[in-house]
Parts: C-alpha cells; sequence; structure tokens
C-alpha cells in the first residue's frame, strides 16, 4: 500500500539530492561508466562475493539498470538548469555550495543566510526568506514533473 511519504515526499527529497549534489554525481556516473566498460565476466567457484547477486551476468545487468537511472537523472538536471531564468540559475549555484554548510542541528537551515548574503552583495538581488524557500521548492518540483515524465520515478 502507498503511502503519503512514498508519493509526495519521497520524490521531491529526491529530485532535491540530485540537484543540490548533481556535480558529484557526474563525476560518480563516469567513474562506473568506466569500471562497467572494462568489466569482465571472470570464471569463478560459484560463491558469491559479496552482497550483490552470485550470478556475474546478474551483477552485470543490475550495474546497467543503475547506469541508466543515474543517467536519466542527469539529463534531467540538465533539462531543468537550461530552462532557468539567469537569476535562479545563480539561485541554484548558490545553493549547492550552500549544502556543505548544512548541519542536521535543528534551526534555521545554514543556506539561507549564505545564499541571501551572495545574492545582495554579489548579484544585487534582495530575496525574503520565503521567496528563497518558494524558489527552491519551485525547482524541486519542477525537477520532479521533468523526472516522471522522462521515467526516472
Amino acid at each position: 500500500m502507498l503511502e503519503y511519504r512514498d508519493v509526495w515526499t519521497k520524490p521531491n527529497e529526491q529530485a532535491a539530492e540530485w540537484l543540490l549534489n548533481i556535480d558529484e554525481r557526474r563525476r560518480s556516473y563516469a567513474q562506473r561508466q568506466q569500471e562497467f566498460a572494462c568489466l569482465s565476466v571472470v570464471n569463478g567457484d560459484g560463491q558469491p562475493r559479496s552482497m550483490s547477486p552470485g550470478n556475474p551476468t546478474q551483477r552485470k545487468g543490475m550495474q546497467l539498470a543503475d547506469l541508466d537511472a543515474s543517467r536519466c537523472w542527469i539529463i534531467t538536471i540538465e533539462i531543468v538548469e537550461s530552462m532557468l531564468s539567469p537569476k535562479k540559475a545563480v539561485f541554484l549555484q548558490l545553493r549547492r555550495e550552500a549544502v556543505l554548510l548544512q548541519s542536521d542541528e535543528p534551526g534555521r537551515p545554514a543556506w539561507v543566510p549564505y545564499v541571501q548574503e551572495r545574492l545582495i552583495s554579489k548579484h544585487g538581488v534582495d530575496l525574503s526568506r520565503r521567496a528563497l524557500f518558494d524558489w527552491w521548492h519551485e525547482l524541486v518540483e519542477l525537477t520532479v514533473r521533468i523526472a516522471i515524465k522522462r521515467n526516472c520515478l
């Protein structure tokens, strides 16, 4: 049975994660793609060597499916980035920089003052806290919609 979290919250969290960490995900994708290309099936004694399936063909198929999913998300994020206005593109870049400042402590998110301060000082754009959250939620919702259209979710 589907729960509210599975339908509404989980896709948004996944889209936000991809939006914020796209550079790292691209590097990881390129590395895994390179490893996959070099991967060969080795004859063994039939014993599984890890938590992945023991069948080498099945393991390779699962890795290929994972690569395809990553590729789908990378293209989705590139589509979203191409649709952004210059101000929102700067906002997204600053939001990505601010990820490093976040902590798990309760309270105001650390990214809000960081982004506000840099938008004003470097770009002359003064946005309220509410506007920043609204922009972020719009980006996440747009990403989810495009991901659904592209069958990433």
